[in-house]
C-alpha cells in the first residue's frame, strides 16, 4: 500500500535523514541541527503532496466552496457574511505580527509548530510588557493562531490599552492529531515560554526574548514574563485549561506566574453534539444523517489508511472554514471522542496520565498532583443557548473546581457569566460596553495587572 504513496527514492532519503537526526533526539528541540530539519520539511513536505491528497479532498466537504481558507474574509470567497473583517484587520488595529517556531511535532513530518506574536504600537521606549497568551478554537480540527475572525475586537483593545504582547500557539489539529499530541504540543509550549529557547537561525542557544525584542526594535522595552494572561475560545478554552493544569503540576508542571484565564464559551467535555432528526443543517444547509455518516466513514478510513503506512502527517493550522467540517461530522455522529481518544502506534501517555481526558475529567482526577497556589483566577461567560458547547458542562466545571480547588477558586476568584439569548462564538464584534465584556476585562485586569 504504501508504494501507491511514497516512492522507494522518497522512502530511502527520509530514512537517512531521520539516522542523521537520531544522536539529537534526546537533546531539547531547540538544538537540533537547522539545515537537517529544513531538509525534513521539504521530503515530507513532497511525501505530504501525494499522501494526504484523498484525505484533505474528503475533508473539503460538503463542497470546496465552503471550505475555502479565506471564506470568512471579506471579499470574493466569502461564504458567512458575518464575518467581514479584512486580512490587514490586525494591523488596522496598530499591531505588528512575528512568528517562530515553538516545537516540532513527535511524528514522522516533525512539523514545525509556531507561534504568532503581536505587538500593539502602545509598546513604546520604557514599556514594560505583560503577556497575553490566546488559544484559538475550532473544534480541535480547525483554526490557527493568526486566524483573524475569531479574535475577539473587545480583547484586542484591551490588550493594547494594557500595552500588553500577545503569544498565540498553534496545535496540531484533527482528526489526524489526537489529544496525546496537543497535549505534547502544550507542554512544550509551556518549556518553550519558561526556558526562555529560540527556534531561529542565528539565535539557537540564545532566548526568544531576545530574539522578539530584536524584532521589536524599540529601545528600553522589557517583557514582563512573569505576568501572564490567559485567553481561550472555545476549543482553545479546553487548550486553555489543559496549560493551567500542567503548569500547575506538583512533580512536570513549569510553573509559570498565570495571574488569570478568561474562557470564553469553552469546550470543556469531549465535543458532541445531538443528531435527533432525519436531517441536520451545516453551512446552512440541510443534511441527512446517511450523508454525513458515509462522509465520516470516508474520512475516518483514508486517516487510519496513513496512519497504518507511517504516513499521516500533522496539520498545524487551518483558516476556518477549511477543514472545519470533521469537527462538526465527528461530533454529531460522536466519533469525536474515540478519534481523539486513540493512541497512535508508538505513543505513550505516561508524560501526562490525563491525556486522553477533558477538562471536567482532568479537574477532578488530577487533585493530588496540582499545586493549586499555580492555578489562577478564572472568569467565564457562555451563551445560555450554545448548542455546541453547552452551559450545563461549563457548570460542571465549575462545581468541580470550587469542590475540589477550594484555595483556587473559592468566592470571587471564579466567576461565571451567563449571556442571555447567545448561543456560540457570539462576541469576536461585541461593544466592549456590553455588561459582561467590561465585567469580564474588569475581571482579567485586576489580577493579571492589579488594576
Amino acid at each position: 500500500m504504501a508504494d501507491k504513496y511514497v516512492t522507494v527514492e522518497q522512502k530511502e532519503e527520509m530514512d537517512s535523514l531521520k539516522k542523521q537526526l537520531q544522536p539529537f533526539l534526546e537533546k531539547p528541540k531547540c538544538y537540533w541541527p537547522l539545515n537537517t530539519m529544513k531538509n525534513i520539511h521539504r521530503a515530507t513536505r513532497e511525501i505530504k503532496e501525494t499522501c494526504a491528497a484523498a484525505l484533505y479532498n474528503l475533508m473539503e466537504w460538503p463542497v470546496p466552496r465552503f471550505c475555502h481558507k479565506d471564506g470568512f474574509y471579506k471579499g470574493d470567497h466569502n461564504v458567512d457574511p458575518k464575518f467581514t473583517r479584512s486580512k490587514d484587520w490586525f494591523t488596522d488595529q496598530n499591531f505588528k505580527k512575528y512568528s517562530t517556531t515553538y516545537t516540532y511535532s513527535n511524528v514522522w513530518d516533525r512539523l514545525p509548530l509556531n507561534v504568532t506574536i503581536y505587538v500593539p504600537d502602545t509598546v513604546q521606549e520604557g514599556t514594560k510588557a505583560p503577556i497575553m497568551w490566546f488559544f484559538h478554537g475550532g473544534g480541535f480540527c480547525t483554526g490557527a493562531n493568526d486566524h483573524i475572525p475569531w479574535y475577539s475586537a473587545t480583547s484586542i483593545n484591551n490588550a493594547r490599552a494594557n500595552r500588553a504582547i500577545i503569544i498565540a500557539p498553534d496545535y496540531p489539529l484533527g482528526p489526524e492529531a489526537n489529544y496525546v499530541d496537543i497535549v505534547e504540543s502544550i507542554q512544550d509550549f509551556l518549556w518553550f515560554y519558561k526556558n526562555n529557547t529560540c527556534f531561529e537561525p542565528g539565535y539557537q542557544g540564545m532566548k526568544w526574548t531576545h530574539w522578539l525584542l530584536d524584532q521589536i526594535s524599540v529601545k528600553g522595552v522589557t517583557l514582563d514574563t512573569e505576568r501572564v494572561f490567559v485567553e481561550g475560545e472555545s476549543a482553545g478554552g479546553n487548550a486553555a485549561v489543559v496549560a493551567l493544569f500542567l503548569n500547575a503540576d506538583k512533580v512536570t508542571g513549569t510553573k509559570i506566574p498565570i495571574c488569570a484565564a478568561l474562557l470564553r464559551y469553552p469546550m470543556l467535555a469531549h465535543y458532541k453534539r445531538s443528531f435527533d432528526k432525519p436531517t441536520i443543517g451545516y453551512m446552512n444547509e440541510e443534511r441527512t444523517k446517511e450523508e454525513v455518516f458515509e462522509q465520516v466513514r470516508l474520512i475516518l478510513n483514508e486517516r487510519d489508511k496513513l496512519q497504518a503506512m507511517g504516513y499521516l502527517p500533522t496539520r498545524g493550522n487551518s483558516s476556518a472554514p477549511e477543514n472545519m467540517a470533521p469537527a462538526f461530522l465527528m461530533s454529531v455522529t460522536h466519533s469525536w471522542q474515540p478519534s481523539f481518544q486513540r493512541v497512535k502506534p508508538g505513543q505513550s501517555i505516561v508524560s501526562d496520565p490525563f491525556a486522553n481526558k477533558d477538562c471536567i475529567e482532568r479537574a477532578m482526577e488530577s487533585v493530588g498532583r496540582i499545586d493549586a497556589s499555580f492555578l489562577p483566577a478564572m472568569f467565564i461567560y457562555h451563551g445560555d443557548i450554545d448548542s455546541n458547547c453547552p452551559l450545563d458542562e461549563t457548570k460542571q466545571f465549575m462545581k468541580v473546581l470550587r469542590e475540589n480547588y477550594p484555595t483556587a477558586y473559592a468566592g470571587d476568584r471564579l466567576v461565571l457569566e451567563i449571556v442571555v439569548g447567545e448561543g456560540h462564538g457570539f462576541d469576536y464584534e461585541k461593544s466592549e460596553e456590553e455588561v459582561y465584556m467590561m465585567e469580564a476585562y474588569g475581571f482579567v485586569d485586576k489580577h493579571w495587572l492589579g488594576v
